[in-house]
């Protein structure tokens, strides 16, 4: 339900849940249209989804550490909050397809294009 009012798609009122034009359009969606949808409803409405995308897109190899995020968020949230707010960007991220995360180089990345499948 949290996750749902902070994207949007509800809102919160006295105990009641009401969805909003936009959780409509997310339920009428197909899966593809949700995914997009997500992915911009976070980019608007959650910070640190929206640094991890705008670093990564900075950086020339639109790649980057987690401990960069880490060090960031440690600063003002417990070492489990800071976790888990990572974990959470990392699955909403990948279900977007706003960014990848690699655990064993615990790197946030953005895949580049297949050029042979580009041309195909």
């Amino acid at each position: 339900m949290e996750a749902s009012a902070l994207l949007g798609f509800v809102k919160v009122s006295e105990g009641d849940v009401e969805l909003t034009p936009e959780g409509h359009a997310f339920v009428d969606a197909d899966i593809a249209e949700r995914k997009e949808q997500f992915g911009a409803a976070a980019l608007d409405h959650v910070a640190l989804i929206r640094q991890i995308k705008r670093a990564l897109d900075s950086k020339s190899n639109r790649t980057l550490p987690d401990e960069f995020f880490h060090d960031t968020l440690d600063e003002h949230f417990s070492e489990q909050e800071t976790v888990d707010q990572l974990q959470t960007a990392v699955h909403w991220g990948r279900y977007a397809g706003l960014f990848d995360y690699d655990a064993g180089t615990r790197k946030f990345y953005i895949p580049q294009p297949n050029i042979e499948a580009v041309r195909d």
